[in-house]
């Protein structure tokens, strides 16, 4: 999430506190502590993948763009495992809590103790969201090829970081994960 790559806080019963120096990631902690527990509503920007994974995600449109039939990208997350934002929670859950968490529970013989989900933004369906993309680079491609030499418009869009800059909204969403606390 923006500049954070990897954080772990341990947040205290009665306060937590973030001191650092300026620019060392306490707004973005806070702010991705907001956006994916939802306390205000705030929606992701692409601004908020870390701007390091933004020419990976380039790549990924410059693999679909050059895609055949033979050759399809994968449709599934695999390409995005280490750009997508997430948050994984982890909770000490004691006997006298079990009913707060039973709707999460990772198992029926699950007895107590840590308790572990990922919230990650992701595409709603990467097939649907790779398809749009697509279309869109083709019909971009097919403008530039009638375009007479000399053309030097913008054309939207001009890769796979600008089109979710318009578009990330429409195609991913948040998601949850049950996280096994064997591998905490």
């Amino acid at each position: 999430f923006r500049k954070l790559k990897e954080v772990a806080i341990d947040i205290q019963a009665d306060t937590t506190v973030f001191i650092g120096a300026n620019n060392s990631g306490k707004t973005s902690a806070m702010t991705a502590l907001r956006y994916f527990l939802k306390f205000n509503g705030n929606t992701f920007s692409i601004y908020d993948f870390t701007i390091s994974n933004h020419s990976k995600i380039k790549e990924i449109g410059k693999r679909l763009e050059e895609e055949t039939d033979e050759t399809p990208e994968a449709r599934d997350l695999s390409l995005w495992k280490e750009i997508l934002p997430s948050l994984d929670l982890w909770f000490e859950v004691g006997d006298d809590d079990l009913q707060y968490v039973s709707h999460l529970l990772p198992t029926l013989e699950w007895t107590g103790g840590v308790l572990g989900i990922r919230l990650q933004y992701e595409p709603k369906d990467i097939a649907e969201f790779y398809s749009a993309y697509k279309i869109a680079h083709t019909h971009v491609e097919e403008l530039k090829s009638k375009a007479k030499e000399g053309f030097n418009a913008y054309l939207f869009p001009k890769d796979m970081l600008d089109f979710l800059k318009q578009n990330l909204q429409k195609y991913f969403v948040m998601r949850f994960y049950m996280l096994d606390p064997a591998k905490k």
